[in-house]
């Protein structure tokens, strides 16, 4: 039986300009803490200090591993998804330990000097080209480097919200950030339901409510799962809808799937929707 039409396919992201936006909103937010808030609790164990610590080692390594071709003996089994996330793990927990001897005024200041490090590292590359490392939590086993670098940008965004949140400060809002982070995000949704069966040709619709450019259908094709722009779609066996705020906390495990969908408008078989709200776009 041949496979029904399909809708347009996603777009490629543009995360380089977006990338220096978000790092220059982060030096004049770290600037403004004051020793309390540095100690603030921001997401699980780890407090806002731990998390701007870890957006410094983000980079480091960054640069370390794909401007310089630096590769450390790696012991690890990195072929399965668990042996990936317990190396990520090991490295985020040794970091952390060691910055404990950084002070807050070393940090931002490396921040800022490696942020623009990055930057220009990211500017020499073909957004066409081959990443060096695939974005796993999107089933990807090999990226583009554009697509990489959307995923840099969720990374960064993100860990910046959760700081913002911890410190009582205003998140970075703007439209068409969280439009790309969050169509970054959506990559993650046919990993999320490659165990889900249902007919060659079943639709689910996803919209964020308050951002009419997001939308995405998820299609089953004859052994798989695809991600398509959901412009146009209409109709569809199954539809969720939740606003930016739930979808991004949703993606990066910072809000619980229960939590989601008590806030989410869905329609349709839970077969079809239940899946939605176990998508992680993250590793961990």
């Amino acid at each position: 039986m041949a496979e029904p039409s399909k809708p347009a396919p996603l777009a490629v992201i543009d995360s380089l300009p977006l990338i220096q936006w978000v790092d220059r909103e982060l030096t004049p937010l770290l600037r403004s803490l004051d020793a309390a808030d540095w100690e603030r609790k921001a997401v699980k164990s780890w407090r806002v200090k731990d998390v701007a610590a870890h957006l410094l080692d983000a980079n480091l390594r960054r640069l370390s591993l794909d401007r310089d071709g630096w590769k450390p003996a790696v012991e690890d089994d990195l072929s399965t998804w668990r042996g990936l996330v317990g190396f990520l793990d090991r490295l985020n927990a040794e970091w952390t330990l060691a910055a404990e001897r950084l002070s807050p005024r070393v940090l931002i200041d490396q921040l800022e000097t490696s942020n623009r490090e990055v930057y220009n590292y990211f500017t020499s590359l073909d957004p066409m080209a081959v990443a060096g490392f695939p974005v796993s939590w999107a089933g990807e086993k090999e990226s583009r480097v554009w697509m990489d670098l959307a995923r840099e940008l969720t990374e960064k965004w993100h860990h910046q919200q959760q700081i913002r949140d911890a410190t009582e400060r205003p998140g970075l809002q703007d439209d068409l950030v969280v439009t790309a982070v969050l169509d970054a995000f959506a990559r993650a949704l046919p990993r999320a339901y490659s165990e889900t069966e249902a007919e060659t040709g079943t639709g689910v619709l996803v919209e964020i409510s308050d951002l009419p450019s997001c939308r995405w259908v998820l299609m089953r094709q004859s052994e798989d799962w695809g991600l398509y722009a959901g412009d146009g779609v209409t109709e569809s066996e199954a539809q969720i809808k939740l606003p930016s705020d739930t979808a991004w906390r949703l993606f990066s495990k910072g809000l619980s799937p229960a939590a989601a969908a008590s806030v989410a408008e869905t329609s349709g078989p839970d077969a079809l929707t239940r899946p939605f709200f176990d998508t992680l776009a993250i590793m961990g």
